[in-house]
């Protein structure tokens, strides 16, 4: 029998002799074994810097979004200040508005009809006609000559002049000593 060789998946075979099988490994088939486990040692290393950087990725946009987020709710309280602000100055505005027309109102109707009395006009006035009687007849005896005349500014101008003792109450009415 003759010795066949040929190279199979790394190792070298021998002939057959005498009907037993025989490999013998050869230094290539463990060079091939040794490249392959640093391909795969390469592979397994750029697997996981392409997974930091994927995670690193990650951890920006997420710091990003937080970061938009939070501007977005700054810009939403600004907003809302400044809406609560302007809201104030409207009501200002409005305010102040009508306060301008009540006010030019009142000077309009003024010259229009008599002006009321205020307390020391009606204290003076009760003290110089020396009007007296009963409550009811002075606030009418005031109103047929000042008619806008409120009855409280009456009562109240009768209490000062009787607690200062320019009047008396005796009975039920009013009389000046």
């Amino acid at each position: 029998m003759g010795i066949k060789s040929w190279v199979t998946s790394g190792c070298l075979e021998v002939g057959e002799i005498k009907g037993f099988k025989r490999a013998v490994k050869l230094p290539v088939e463990q060079e091939i074994k040794d490249k392959r486990n640093e391909a795969d040692e390469k592979i397994n290393e750029i697997e996981n810097e392409i997974k930091d950087k994927r995670n690193e990725a990650d951890e920006k946009i997420n710091e990003m979004e937080n970061e938009i987020l939070k501007k977005e709710v700054e810009n939403d309280l600004r907003e809302s200040n400044i809406n609560k602000q302007i809201k104030r100055i409207k009501t200002k505005e409005k305010i102040k508005n009508e306060y301008e027309q009540k006010y030019n109102n009142a000077l309009k109707t003024e010259p229009k009809t008599k002006s009321k009395l205020m307390i020391p006009q009606i204290q003076s006035l009760i003290l110089d006609e020396k009007i007296s009687g009963k409550q009811e007849n002075i606030i009418k005896t005031i109103r047929t000559q000042h008619p806008d005349t409120p009855e409280s500014d009456i009562m109240a101008a009768l209490l000062t002049l009787e607690n200062s003792q320019h009047i008396k109450f005796i009975g039920e009415e009013y009389q000046i000593p």
